[in-house]
């Protein structure tokens, strides 16, 4: 047996905590599993799967941004997926395939910490 069987949640800490909620809930879609103001934590996602973490920076400490964790979400459309982010004022990259591998593009949250959108590439 494994000693780690679960990935929970990937983290990220944040400078502007409302703005952050308002990404992953608003314009992502994640439902809030658990929020909480006064400790400056939340987590964000669909039950039975690992969850968006967010965690306020705390006495003037800068968020992390840019860190070196990336959330991997897994789309049916990786192109129509990025084209809907896109429409709601997300920034991704464009999309890069890997022929008989895989399709995928990075997005941003407003601070700039990434995720990622992979998918099956189109069939050839």
């Amino acid at each position: 047996m494994p000693v780690l069987e679960k990935i929970g949640a990937v983290e990220y800490t944040v400078g502007d905590w409302d703005g952050a909620k308002k990404f992953w809930t608003e314009t992502i879609g994640l439902p809030v599993v658990w929020s909480s103001d006064e400790f400056g934590w939340g987590e964000f996602g669909f039950e039975n799967q690992a969850h968006i973490a967010l965690s306020r920076a705390r006495d003037g400490a800068a968020a992390r941004g840019k860190q070196n964790v990336v959330a991997i979400f897994y789309v049916d459309d990786v192109h129509k997926t990025v084209e809907a982010l896109r429409q709601k004022g997300v920034k991704c990259d464009d999309v890069t395939v890997v022929p008989n591998v895989v399709a995928y593009s990075r997005g941003y949250d407003p601070e700039g910490n990434e995720f990622q959108i992979a998918g099956q590439p189109a069939k050839e």
